[in-house]
């Protein structure tokens, strides 16, 4: 099955307005781009321009220390070399296309009407002069603004840069012809994709737009690709296509013209309205001849047209011996649950690197909690599922769960875990350093590193369908005798879909004041049944540090809670919203004045 079977917009929802008709001032634009009127007035305006574009902040390069210098960029996720080597040759076309679009946009236009007759005769070597409107289904002009893009497409580094292009063109451009296609949109389209990101799902930008059509963050998201710890869709091929697909559809609809359009697809939709607002005009050339847009939009749209001159006329420009890739194709496997690409691989007796390569959404190489829809090699969709029943629940586990607890911060947790505080942060969407007692935490531990973990962790197995009593011991490590304690449970047949199942035991860590009746009178327990349960003969002997069993006994809710101390904090104001005492506040915390620092943490008693 190609491309998963996704659904495109309809025609309804994605059909284009019918270009204008051609009109005296594009007319001009083709055969002669710049009017005398705007050369005299434009020197100043492109002379700004010039200046501003050498100002303009270049991007970064790439790093150059290997995956690891790529860390921080990705948000804490780990490239693989294929990834780390795609982003590297998107960063290196991207610093040496801003280098062109800087000098065109500081070069004023020709000013010399007098064409020498000998020169004339000389057959122009970029054989723009052959090019056929009709020979495509987007717009297609013919000026200096292209006729530099073409000839850095054919040119130098631009040339290594687009023969790789087409070699991965192979890949793509079947799924996105098709899809073009069904939404009603012009097929030559498939040229945004390619200077976007030369065909890389994993070009990651200096602006932090990602993937075959390049969408920033918020963009995608509004666009209805999903994008967190887990999973990034822009990188996905066909749900950034569908995305894709939405955006461009919404923009021609507003603008009416594909070049405006374009346009607002770089620059954003704002930006050009204003623009053209500014200008008095919706022509575009118009706003790239003055000073109305950025350098990089105004060569966004040239760059388009001049990477479908040469993807349309590749022989004449002397694409030969190309090595093109195969079509992307794949079945498509639901995975309900967690698991790493490597479990699934073992499982199926396929290869790590294929699964990873046809799922590069996913950004742990994981499925996430909850399951996801994998990416299979085509014919391998059987095999899979079969073997996805047989993998070990053990080895299903890509996450652990952490109940925080008085004392906790994410550092100490971290620690615990084998993780980073920005990997805690970044899975639990949290914002800042405060947790609060009780809550639950995602621990992103991925593949099998997490049973360990678990292990020694507090945790609870949820019953799913299907389940014994027997089968989660076995997974767990744990024997179905303390199973049945932990949970006081007498009938080890009788459990049901949803009950959370303790795979330890309950303990109680003695702190300073600690006595077995003060333990015993917060879990509902007796002196007797702590001594029993502890084996301890003497009820005085206790230690700080020590756990208690709590078997069978129900923990009343923690009443303490762990708060960060924030700038501007002050115990007034931090009792205030307690409803608490500044006096309760200092005894809590024994605390001799008021004065406390942000990154403080104090306990709170929770009423």
């Amino acid at each position: 099955m190609l491309c998963g079977g996704l659904l495109y917009p309809s025609s309804a929802d994605a059909a284009p307005r019918e270009e204008p008709a051609a009109s005296e001032r594009t007319d001009r634009a083709r055969k002669f781009p710049f009017s005398l009127f705007q050369r005299k007035k434009g020197k100043g305006r492109r002379g700004a321009k010039r200046r501003r574009g050498r100002n303009k902040p270049r991007p970064p390069p790439s790093p150059d220390g290997g995956i690891w210098e790529w860390v921080e960029e990705l948000g804490g996720e780990i490239p693989s070399p294929d990834q780390a080597e795609a982003m590297r040759e998107a960063r290196a076309d991207e610093v040496a296309e801003q280098t062109v679009g800087d000098h065109l946009g500081g070069r004023p236009p020709p000013e010399d009407f007098y064409v020498d007759p000998l020169a004339a005769l000389t057959p122009d070597p970029l054989m723009l002069d052959q090019v056929e409107a009709a020979d495509f289904d987007i717009p297609i002009d013919i000026n200096p603004w292209v006729e530099t893009w073409v000839r850095y497409f054919t040119e130098g580094r631009g040339r290594l840069s687009y023969k790789g292009w087409l070699n991965r063109s192979t890949r793509y451009q079947p799924m996105m012809l098709e899809a073009l296609a069904d939404a009603e949109l012009p097929k030559d389209l498939v040229y945004l994709s390619m200077i976007e990101s030369g065909y890389r799902p994993q070009a990651f930008s200096s602006a932090k737009a990602a993937g075959l059509w390049q969408f920033i963050e918020s963009t995608g998201k509004e666009h209805g690709l999903r994008i967190d710890w887990w999973v990034d869709e822009r990188r996905d091929p066909e749900l950034s296509l569908g995305a894709a697909i939405r955006f461009l559809g919404r923009l021609h609809r507003q603008f009416g013209d594909w070049r405006l359009a374009w346009a607002a697809y770089n620059g954003g939709p704002g930006r050009i309205r204003r623009a053209t607002a500014n200008a008095g005009s919706d022509d575009f050339w118009t706003l790239a001849n003055g000073d109305h847009l950025p350098s990089e939009t105004d060569n966004y749209v040239p760059k388009i047209m001049a990477a479908a001159i040469v993807g349309r006329y590749r022989d004449r420009y002397g694409f030969d011996r190309l090595k093109p890739q195969p079509e992307l194709r794949y079945d498509v496997v639901k995975v309900p649950y967690s698991v790493s690409l490597a479990a699934i691989a073992r499982a199926a007796d396929l290869s790590s690197d294929v699964l990873v390569e046809l799922n590069p959404a996913l950004r742990r190489r994981a499925t996430p909690e909850g399951g996801y829809a994998v990416r299979v090699p085509v014919g391998a969709a059987e095999t899979v599922s079969a073997a996805l029943k047989a993998i070990p629940k053990a080895q299903r586990v890509a996450f652990a769960r952490h109940k925080v607890r008085r004392g906790d911060t994410l550092a100490e947790i971290a620690a615990q875990y084998g993780v980073t505080v920005a990997d805690l942060k970044g899975a639990n969407d949290l914002r800042g350093d405060t947790i609060r007692v009780g809550a639950r935490l995602l621990i992103p531990v991925v593949g099998e590193r997490a049973v360990a973990t678990a292990a020694g962790s507090q945790r609870v197995h949820v019953v799913a369908k299907g389940d014994t009593l027997s089968e989660i011991a076995s997974t767990y490590g744990v024997s179905l005798a303390d199973l049945l304690a932990y949970n006081d449970i007498s009938d080890a047949s009788r459990i049901f879909v949803g009950q959370r199942i303790s795979l330890q035991p309950r303990v109680h860590v003695v702190v300073a004041g600690d006595s077995l009746s003060k333990i015993g009178a917060r879990y509902g327990l007796t002196v007797e049944q702590l001594l029993a349960s502890n084996d301890i003969s003497d009820p005085s002997r206790i230690f700080v540090g020590q756990e208690i069993r709590l078997d069978g006994a129900q923990a009343a809710p923690d009443p303490w809670e762990t708060y960060v101390v924030k700038p501007g904090d002050s115990l007034g104001k931090i009792a205030m919203a307690y409803d608490v005492s500044v006096a309760d506040l200092r005894s809590w915390n024994e605390l001799s004045g008021s004065v406390i620092h942000p990154g403080d943490q104090l306990k709170i008693k929770v009423r």
